[in-house]
C-alpha cells in the first residue's frame, strides 16, 4: 500500500512540472509575439516618418519649382512671400564648377563675360576670336576716319580707347607665362596680339601729344589695363600730358577735378595700378611715381590719402626712391617710428642730408634709423639726429663712407638710449670717435665695427671698460687688432652677456687672444674665428671643449687645425666639464621650477589675503597728520553718540585723552 501511494505522488508531481512548463512555454510565445508585435509597430512608424519626409520634400521642390529663380537673399518674410532683396536683371549665360572660383577669375568674368574660368570651352575660345575680330576692324576703321580728318582728336580719342579696351580683353583672354625663373612681380611674355596692339596704342599717344589732347590722355591712363606689363607705357603717356599741359594738375578746386578726365584722387592710385613705386623698380618708374606723389601731396586735402598718414612734408623730398619707401610704408601701415631709408640689396642709396633731416624733423619720436649704404650723408645728418631725435635705440649706418669722427662724438652725446649701433664699413672713423660714443651710450647692447680700419687695441679696450651690457661686438677685417686687445675685452667686459663675438680675418690674432676668448666667455653662442691663419689646435681646442653654449662656431680658412679639436681624449676628458655642466643646468632648473611654483602659490593665496595686506599697507604709510585726523574723526563720532556728561576712551590712542594721543603719535 505505501508503494501505491508513492507512485501515485510521483505521478502527481510530474503531472504538475508537465503543466507548469507547458504555462511558461505559452507565456514564453505571448512574449514573443507582442515583441514582434512591437518591432513591426516601430518600424512600420519609422517608414511612415521616412515616407512623410521623403513626400514633403517633394512637396517643396514642386513648390519652388514653381517660383522664378533668384540671386541673392530670398529670404520669405510676413509681408514679400516670395523674399526681397534679390538681384533683378537677365542672366545671359549660365556655368557650374565643381571648384570655387578665385578672385581673378571672377575679374575675368566681370570684364570679358567669359564662361569657363578654369576650363577654356568651345564658346569661350570663340568669343575671344570674336573680340580679337571685331577690335581689329575697330582698329582699321578708325585709321581710314584718322587718315580722312587728321586733326579731329575725336577720332583719335575713340581709336586710343578701344585700344586700351583691347589690351584689356587680351590680357583677360591670353593667359600669358612668365619668363623661367622669374618672380611674382616679373612681367610675362607678350604674345603677338599684345605686341601688335601695344605698338598701336604707343603710335596713338604720341598723335595725341601731337594734337594736345590733355583730357584725352589722361582717359587713355585711367583706361590702360593695370599691371606691370603697361607700367611704361602710363609713364609715357602721363609725361606726353604734362608737356602738353604742365598745369594740369595745378588747380585744386573741388568741382574742377570733378571735371577733369584724370583728377588728382584717380592720380594717387597710378603708381600702384602699374607698380610704379615697388621696391625694385626701374628708375624711369620710380621718378614717375615720385612725380604723382608730389603732385597729389600737394593737395592738402589729399595729404593724408596714403594709409592715413599726413605725408604733405615729403613732397619736399629730393631723392625719388626715399618718397616711394615712405608711401609703401604708409600705405602698408608700417611703424612710422622705424626709418628705414638704405638699400640692403648691395646697390647704392643716393640720399643726402637734406632728405634725412627732413624725414628726422618730421618723425621726432623714432627709435630706428637705418641709412645702410647711403654714401652721401655726413656727419651734419649724425649731428641733426643727436640733437632732435633723442629717442633713437637704433643706429644703422653700414656704408657710410663720409662719415667722420664727429659724427660719433655727436651720437654719444646725444642718443643716451641707443642700444645699437651699426658703422660697417665707416673706414674714416677712429678712436677719437669710437671713445666719447662707449662712454656716452652706456645702453649699448651690439656694436658693429667690421671693415672699420680704425678698430685696434685701444677700442676693444674703451668698449670693454664702458659697456658693460654688451652681448654682440663685431670688429671682422680689423687688422690692427691683436691678442692685447682680445684679452683685454675678454677680461674686462662682462662675460656673462657676452653672446656674439667676430673677429674673423684679424690676421694679427693667434693662440693667446683665442684662448682668452674660451677660458672667459663662457656665455658665447656665436663665434667667427675664420681667417685666423695663427690659430692652432690648442686655442680651438679650448674652444669647443669650453663655450658649452655654441650654437655657431666658423672656423672657414683655419689651415692649422684638425680634427682633433672635436673629440675628447685623455689628455682633455671632458666628461668632468659635461657633469659639471649638467650639475649647472639642473641646480638652474630647480631654481625656475621653485620660482614657478612660489609664483603658482602665491597666486593661489592672493585674494584672501589682499584685504588685509592692503588695510596693512594703508596704515603703515599714513602720515601722522593723516592719523591725527582720523584718530580727532572718531573721537567726534563716538562723542556724539555718548551722553555728553560721560567720558568715552577713545580705542585708536589707548588713553583717556584723544587729542592728547593724537599729539603723542604725531610728534613720533
Amino acid at each position: 500500500m505505501p508503494h501505491r501511494l508513492d507512485a501515485a505522488d510521483v505521478a502527481v508531481r510530474e503531472s504538475t512540472r508537465l503543466v507548469s512548463e507547458l504555462r511558461q512555454s505559452r507565456d514564453g510565445v505571448r512574449t514573443t509575439q507582442e515583441n514582434v508585435q512591437k518591432i513591426a509597430s516601430e518600424f512600420q512608424r519609422l517608414r511612415d516618418d521616412v515616407e512623410d519626409r521623403r513626400r514633403k520634400e517633394l512637396d517643396a521642390a514642386l513648390e519652388r519649382s514653381r517660383r522664378p529663380c533668384v540671386i541673392g537673399a530670398s529670404m520669405a518674410s510676413g509681408r514679400a512671400r516670395q523674399g526681397r532683396h534679390f538681384w533683378h536683371g537677365c542672366l545671359a549665360h549660365v556655368a557650374v564648377y565643381d571648384k570655387l572660383l578665385s578672385a581673378d577669375d571672377i575679374a575675368v568674368h566681370v570684364r570679358m563675360g567669359r564662361q569657363g574660368g578654369a576650363e577654356r570651352g568651345a564658346a569661350s575660345t570663340s568669343r575671344s576670336r570674336d573680340a580679337a575680330r571685331l577690335f581689329a576692324l575697330a582698329a582699321e576703321h578708325f585709321e581710314k576716319a584718322a587718315q580722312h580728318e587728321p586733326d579731329d582728336f575725336r577720332v583719335r580719342e575713340q581709336h586710343a580707347l578701344c585700344l586700351c579696351d583691347h589690351l584689356a580683353c587680351i590680357d583677360a583672354s591670353d593667359h600669358r607665362s612668365l619668363p623661367p625663373g622669374a618672380g611674382t612681380t616679373a612681367v610675362p611674355i607678350a604674345g603677338p596680339a599684345h605686341r601688335r596692339a601695344a605698338a598701336l596704342l604707343d603710335q596713338a599717344i604720341r598723335k595725341l601729344e601731337g594734337l594736345n589732347a590733355a583730357e584725352t590722355l589722361g582717359a587713355v591712363i585711367r583706361r590702360l589695363p593695370e599691371g606691370p606689363a603697361h607700367a611704361f607705357r602710363c609713364v609715357d603717356a602721363l609725361d606726353a600730358l604734362l608737356r602738353v599741359r604742365p598745369d594740369y594738375f595745378a588747380i585744386h578746386e573741388i568741382q574742377h577735378q570733378s571735371k577733369m578726365a584724370l583728377p588728382l584722387k584717380d592720380l594717387a592710385l597710378v603708381p600702384k595700378r602699374f607698380g610704379l613705386g615697388s621696391a625694385n623698380a626701374h628708375p624711369r618708374l620710380a621718378r614717375a611715381a615720385a612725380r604723382c606723389y608730389r603732385l597729389v601731396l600737394a593737395d592738402l586735402n589729399l595729404a593724408e590719402i596714403y594709409g592715413g598718414v599726413d605725408l604733405s612734408w615729403a613732397r619736399a623730398l629730393r631723392n625719388d626712391e626715399a618718397l616711394c619707401k615712405l608711401v609703401r610704408d604708409a600705405e602698408e601701415d608700417e611703424d612710422n617710428r622705424l626709418i628705414t631709408l638704405g638699400k640692403h640689396d648691395g646697390g647704392t642709396c643716393r640720399v643726402g642730408d637734406d632728405d634725412v633731416r627732413l624725414v628726422l624733423n618730421a618723425r621726432r619720436l623714432a627709435i630706428s634709423l637705418d641709412l645702410t649704404a647711403c654714401g652721401d650723408v655726413t656727419d651734419l645728418c649724425c649731428m641733426f639726429a643727436a640733437r632732435h631725435n633723442t629717442s633713437l635705440q637704433s643706429i644703422t649706418l653700414d656704408g657710410c663712407v663720409q662719415l667722420t669722427d664727429e659724427a660719433f662724438i655727436h651720437l654719444g652725446r646725444g642718443a643716451k638710449h641707443a642700444t645699437l649701433v651699426a658703422a660697417q664699413g665707416c673706414g674714416k672713423i677712429t678712436n677719437a670717435g669710437f671713445g666719447p660714443l662707449a662712454r656716452g651710450c652706456k645702453h649699448l647692447k651690439a656694436l658693429n665695427l667690421s671693415y672699420c680700419g680704425g678698430v685696434n687695441n685701444e677700442t676693444l679696450i674703451v668698449v670693454a671698460k664702458a659697456l658693460k651690457q654688451l652681448e654682440l661686438f663685431h670688429c671682422a677685417f680689423c687688422t690692427d687688432v691683436t691678442d692685447a686687445g682680445v684679452y683685454a675685452l675678454a677680461t674686462t667686459c662682462a662675460q656673462s652677456k657676452l653672446r656674439s663675438l667676430d673677429v674673423s680675418f684679424c690676421a694679427s690674432l693667434s693662440d693667446d687672444g683665442v684662448s682668452a676668448v674660451a677660458e672667459r666667455c663662457a656665455a658665447l653662442e656665436y663665434l667667427n674665428l675664420s681667417g685666423l691663419h695663427r690659430v692652432t689646435d690648442a686655442a680651438a681646442l679650448r674652444v669647443t671643449h669650453n663655450l658649452w653654449r655654441l650654437r655657431t662656431l666658423c672656423l672657414e680658412d683655419l689651415h692649422l687645425i684638425t680634427d682633433a679639436i672635436f673629440f675628447f681624449d685623455a689628455k682633455k676628458d671632458g666628461r668632468a666639464a659635461a657633469r659639471q655642466q649638467m650639475y649647472v643646468c639642473g641646480v638652474r632648473w630647480l631654481f625656475l621650477l621653485a620660482s614657478r611654483i612660489l609664483a603658482a602659490l602665491r597666486e593661489y593665496f592672493y585674494p584672501a589675503s589682499l584685504a588685509l595686506s592692503r588695510r596693512w599697507r594703508l596704515h603703515e604709510t599714513a602720515s601722522p597728520r593723516r592719523r591725527l585726523h582720523d584718530h580727532t574723526r572718531v573721537h567726534a563720532r563716538e562723542s556724539t553718540s555718548t551722553p555728553p556728561a560721560r567720558h568715552h576712551r577713545c580705542k585708536h590712542a589707548g588713553s583717556a585723552s584723544c587729542a592728547r594721543s593724537a599729539s603723542r603719535s604725531a610728534r613720533d
